[in-house]
């Protein structure tokens, strides 16, 4: 008659005790299945993981060393930029300002008129980060709008 002992699973991170958290997650399964789950890694989690298996019958273990890289950091480009030249409006008309960046991390937008910042206010609005909204406008030079990525 063979009997099966269900060993004793513990993980180590370079050979410190992995303690369950809402961080590490681990999973044992009466099949013999482990799982050690993070809920999501950053470069101080790099180094050897290791799970050890312990019931009557012995020890045994296993080790991976996990490298976790910094994520890629890529200056703003403008997938959909701003339209070139001149726009011409009616008064009293609408201008609605669009763009679409990529970067990583995501870039943080700010609009400028003549090197200010624009707040939401009476003649225009930033709806989202990458909309300008412009309306109202009177019989005046139509503004010069900028923006600024980071």
């Amino acid at each position: 008659m063979f009997l099966y002992s269900v060993p004793e699973i513990t993980w180590l991170l370079n050979n410190e005790i992995i303690k369950p958290s809402l961080y590490f997650l681990p999973e044992i399964r009466s099949d013999g299945y482990t799982i050690l789950n993070i809920s999501s890694v950053y470069p101080e989690d790099t180094g050897i993981y290791t799970v050890r298996a312990v019931n009557s019958g012995g020890e045994a273990q296993a080790s991976a060393e996990i490298l976790i890289s910094a994520p890629l950091q890529t200056a703003p480009q403008f997938v959909k930029p701003l339209p070139t030249g001149t726009l011409e409006v009616k008064e009293g008309g609408r201008v609605f300002l669009e763009v679409q960046v990529s970067g990583e991390p995501i870039p943080q937008i700010d609009w400028y008129h003549n090197g200010q910042s624009l707040q939401s206010g009476s003649i225009w609005k930033v709806s989202e980060p990458f909309m300008l909204r412009l309306f109202g406008f009177m019989k005046k030079p139509i503004p010069t709008c900028s923006m600024l990525l980071y």
